[in-house]
């Protein structure tokens, strides 16, 4: 609550990271892209929308970052106050300390989960993620991925959207950075029924996916930190934090950054992977989308809802209210900005990729633009990005070998490449990476 009060003070510097110039972070962006010329900086970021035009002539308002000159001169000059100042005033220990395990979260004993939050997250960053039973094992593998990147301080939320995901997330012992958050975290009710929300086209995913604005704003609102909402399918194969940043450093405006949806479905605006400025213009936002989802009775997609409203608040402002009243609200404008989709892949743009340089270089793969949980896990395997067939660990050679392994693709008997896989574990009990070795030894499955 005390940033809705004190939003002027809050300009947002708290949230970035202040230690690079504009050039070195691009140098640093640039150092971990694997694509080939062609997909150069100066391209990907070239793809500004008809909103980001509408937007780009705005004022600065109530938590915009400095221009880019300050940025440099402050990340030059008290970059290092800053980490000094932080390490000391957010808790104990480096910010490379080791993560700690799995925290439950016990309303009765932790009245916020600020407590929680301070002595881990010292760059101003937070992830959400929310979850049904369903997807569960869908969420197994997205942290699975997330752990090998090793983002040192940086804490996963987990809403638990019903008792089985909340029991299961709690007796996680494996040292994860996970808090979970229960129903009540949000809701006075008891925990929705997830059953057959696994599902994108049951009435049950609708409404499930509908109360994210509550579970963001309500985060956003106890910790003061910036947001990054996953979803379950969407794989962190880069940390993307160092993309956003950049965004960030380009337009001090910016209030949220959206994966790329595309035009096809009129919604292209992805609410499945979106960073979320921490201010009261963000909040502003939040709020109107809620309001049309409960005008829908959550009926409609989060998704539809969220690009039905984007472009109002775009092209008229947000209102901040100033007190307890609604007489004194003060109109500010809003800025968004989309991610270039030649890094943040929709399932629909990442199917139709077979340059091996290219599907290196993502940052995020997201697993839309399919129905159904069996099809979704199988495009995961197809693509060599589902974890939980086998749980052993690898050789980091291994690994990379089987960066290059194309289920989707046809060997010289003429079949699919995964279905041979299923085939020969099935009728043989062949483990699936020893499979799929196999038949890339032989020269085939493999991505050109």
């Amino acid at each position: 609550m005390a940033r809705m009060k004190n939003d002027q003070a809050h300009n947002g510097v708290s949230n970035f990271s202040l230690q690079q110039s504009e050039d070195e972070v691009r140098d640093s962006i640039e150092s971990g892209l694997t694509t080939n010329k062609e997909y150069g900086l100066r391209d990907l970021y070239s793809n500004d929308t008809s909103i980001e035009q509408k937007n780009s002539n705005r004022n600065r308002h109530y938590c915009n970052l400095p221009n880019r000159r300050m940025l440099v001169i402050l990340g030059t000059l008290i970059g290092t106050v800053v980490i000094f100042f932080v390490n000391i005033t957010c808790g104990k220990g480096s910010p490379l300390a080791a993560p700690p395990a799995i925290i439950k979260y016990d309303d009765a004993a932790t009245s916020n989960v600020e407590s929680i939050t301070a002595t881990n997250a010292v760059n101003g960053y937070a992830v959400l993620l929310t979850c049904s039973d369903g997807f569960y094992e869908m969420f197994q593998n997205w942290l699975h991925f997330f752990m090998l990147l090793k983002i040192p301080n940086l804490r996963v939320f987990l809403f638990a959207e019903d008792e089985n995901t909340l029991l299961k997330c709690n007796n996680e012992t494996t040292g994860e950075v996970v808090v979970c958050l229960p129903w009540s975290f949000v809701f006075s009710s008891d925990a929705t029924d997830s059953l057959g929300a696994n599902s994108y086209d049951s009435g049950a995913f609708a409404k499930l996916t509908g109360h994210r604005p509550h579970v963001i704003q309500r985060l956003m609102e106890e910790t003061g930190q910036s947001i990054i909402f996953s979803d379950a399918d969407v794989i962190w194969k880069k940390n993307p934090i160092p993309f956003i940043e950049a965004e960030l450093i380009k337009d001090s405006t910016l209030h949220l950054i959206a994966q790329d949806d595309g035009e096809a479905w009129g919604a292209g605006y992805c609410t499945g992977f979106v960073f979320y400025m921490s201010c009261p213009a963000t909040d502003a936002f939040i709020q109107m989308w809620k309001e049309e989802l409960e005008h829908h009775d959550y009926k409609i997609y989060d998704q539809y809802a969220f690009n039905k409203v984007l472009p109002v608040a775009s092209e008229e402002g947000v209102d901040i209210q100033n007190d307890e009243t609604t007489v004194n609200n003060t109109k500010v404008s809003f800025n968004s900005k989309l991610l270039p989709k030649a890094l943040f892949f929709s399932g629909n743009e990442f199917s139709k990729v077979t340059n091996i340089t290219v599907r290196d270089g993502a940052v995020v793969v997201h697993n839309n633009w399919i129905v159904g949980y069996e099809a979704k896990i199988e495009r995961f395997r197809s693509w060599g990005l589902w974890a939980m067939d086998n749980k052993e660990e690898i050789s980091a050679e291994v690994k990379s070998q089987l960066n290059n392994w194309c289920g989707g693709c046809k060997g010289n008997w003429g079949g699919n490449c995964e279905k041979r896989v299923q085939y020969l574990g099935a009728q043989y009990k062949t483990k699936r990476i020893e499979a799929m070795l196999s038949m890339m030894n032989q020269g085939h499955c493999m991505f050109v």
